[in-house]
């Protein structure tokens, strides 16, 4: 018995000590991300181009439309597909999310397709550096519940300060749009952030 378990117990190390995992915070907000590299645990998959997360975002009100009072949760299951282009160091990838918001005591449900870059900076010969940018969109035909519409961007800029360690700098904006008689549209957080990304 004590075997089994001690199997289990390294399996579930090994599953989870080579995916990622990030926090970014400021003054009001707190976003917590994890990265599942599918490659990592399917030989039938190469590794760093699919994975899945899982991302949770708890925006004030202050970093949303402020002419609103009210702000809830933010969470969604995504996937992301990616390789790398002809173009050194240009990685791109086609993602597809579900999420989920209860500002105002609504439901927000949407499933966004999106499109995501990172570039590795030619320069950082010493201290590798990443640009990174992501648009995602969920148009009425993809918008669920009392969901109108959802609009995401977010910039950041990565910099490797120890092995398997970044600070990451950057820059979001999430618009959960509900339906008219659901209080309309509303940009849940847009501010910056700063944070640290893990890859175990």
């Amino acid at each position: 018995m004590l075997k089994i378990a001690t199997l289990i117990a390294f399996g579930w190390v090994s599953l989870f000590a080579l995916h990622t995992a990030e926090i970014n915070i400021n003054k009001e907000d707190l976003e917590v991300v994890g990265k599942l590299d599918i490659g990592q645990i399917n030989t039938s998959v190469e590794p760093d181009t699919t994975f899945i997360g899982v991302r949770l975002v708890n925006g004030d009100k202050i970093n949303s439309d402020r002419r609103r009072a009210e702000n809830g949760s933010y969470i969604d299951i995504n996937f992301l597909a990616r390789n790398e282009t002809p173009v050194k160091g240009l990685l791109v990838g086609l993602g597809i999310k579900i999420n989920y918001a209860d500002s105002f005591s609504k439901d927000f449900v949407a499933i966004p397709l999106g499109l995501e870059a990172q570039y590795k900076l030619p320069l950082a010969n010493l201290i590798p550096m990443y640009l990174g940018a992501s648009v995602y969109y969920a148009p009425t035909v993809l918008s669920l519940a009392d969901a109108e519409e959802f609009f995401e961007y977010r910039l950041n800029f990565d910099i490797a300060v120890i092995r398997n360690g970044h600070i990451t700098l950057g820059y979001r904006s999430i618009d959960t749009d509900y339906t008219s008689e659901n209080s309309g549209n509303y940009n849940y957080n847009g501010t910056g952030y700063i944070g640290f990304k893990f890859a175990f």
